[in-house]
C-alpha cells in the first residue's frame, strides 16, 4: 500500500493523496495496530471544491459516506472494537455558500462553521441535533480525551468537552 501511495497519479493536486489510498491504509492500520483512536483525514471533497468541480465534489462526499460506513462496520465486526469504540467524525473547516462554495477563509461567511458526528457506546443516541447552542473545534481534543479516558492538558487554555454528545 505504501508503494501504491507513491506511484498513484496525482489527479487532485501534488500534495493530496486520494481517499481511495487513504481508506485502505487506514483500515489496514486499524486491523494491525488496534489503536484506541483512529484519525482519518479524507481530502477529496475539499480538493474538488477548491477546483470548482461540483460533480466530483458530490461524488467524493458520497464516497466519504461509504468509507465512514465501512470503517464503522469494520469496527463493529471486530471483537476487539465492537461496542467498545467510538467513531468521532468532523471537518477541519467549513465552506462558503452560494458563489463562495469553493472556498474557505476568515472573510468568507459560513466557512467557519463545521460539524461533528459521533457514534459509539459513550455517545448519547440523539440523532441529528439542531440547537441554538454553540460548540467549537477547540473542544474536540478534550472530548476525544474524555472518550478514551485520559486527562488532556496543554500549556495553553483548553476548552471543555462537548458535554451534549457524551453519555456520562
Amino acid at each position: 500500500m505504501n508503494l501504491q501511495q507513491r506511484i498513484a497519479p496525482k489527479i487532485i493536486g501534488n500534495e493530496e493523496r486520494l481517499d481511495a489510498i487513504t481508506y485502505p491504509l487506514a483500515k489496514e492500520y486499524l486491523k494491525v495496530n488496534h489503536p484506541r483512536v483512529l484519525y482519518v483525514a479524507l481530502i477529496e471533497t475539499d480538493a474538488y471544491a477548491h477546483r470548482g468541480m461540483y460533480d466530483m465534489y458530490m461524488d467524493a462526499a458520497n464516497h466519504a459516506d461509504a468509507i465512514i460506513a465501512d470503517i464503522w462496520a469494520t469496527i463493529q465486526s471486530d471483537p476487539f472494537y465492537k461496542d467498545q469504540t467510538t467513531l468521532f467524525i468532523t471537518a477541519d473547516h467549513g465552506r462558503g455558500q452560494n458563489d463562495d462554495w469553493t472556498s474557505h477563509y476568515k472573510t468568507i461567511p459560513h466557512s467557519n462553521e463545521i460539524w461533528l458526528a459521533a457514534i459509539g457506546p459513550d455517545i448519547k443516541p440523539l440523532g441529528e441535533v439542531k440547537t441554538d447552542g454553540q460548540i467549537y473545534q477547540k473542544q474536540f481534543a478534550q472530548t476525544i480525551s474524555q472518550l478514551i479516558g485520559i486527562n488532556f492538558t496543554a500549556p495553553y487554555p483548553v476548552a471543555e468537552p462537548v458535554q451534549s454528545v457524551l453519555q456520562k
